[in-house]
């Protein structure tokens, strides 16, 4: 082993796996997330998830092309910062008072089809 290699041991191994962790984790609550917003809370949660999907992937970029355990570090750390983040803003979507509203612009397209479908049956 050369002097310039650096090695994954310790501590290292136990925060890789708590990373793995965080993004299971992040994972589910997006899931339900998806399944339980509706409206503006649902497409702020799709940005949530893009912002932490780019970062993954941003992670897996380092970690191909640089092939340097520091930089390959310091991006697992802030990528699961980011999960932890993003984790903590899809709770407070999830238990928000006005989780399952309809934004603005969705309900009056909904009043404008049942107004269209009022109009329907008594034409029939």
């Amino acid at each position: 082993m050369s002097s310039m290699e650096f090695q994954v041991d310790g501590a290292w191994y136990i925060a890789k796996w708590v990373w793995v962790a965080i993004l299971f984790v992040w994972l589910a609550v997006q899931l339900l997330a998806y399944r339980r917003l509706r409206g503006d809370l649902r497409r702020r949660s799709f940005t949530v998830f893009w912002v932490v999907f780019v970062l993954d992937m941003v992670f897996d970029w380092i970690r191909t092309v640089f092939e340097n355990p520091q930089a390959t570090r310091i991006a697992m750390l802030v990528v699961g910062a980011a999960a932890i983040i993003a984790t903590i803003l899809l709770a407070r979507m999830l238990f928000s008072p006005d989780r399952g509203k309809l934004a603005d612009t969705q309900v009056d397209a909904a009043e404008a089809i049942q107004s269209v479908e009022i109009e329907l049956r008594a034409d029939a």
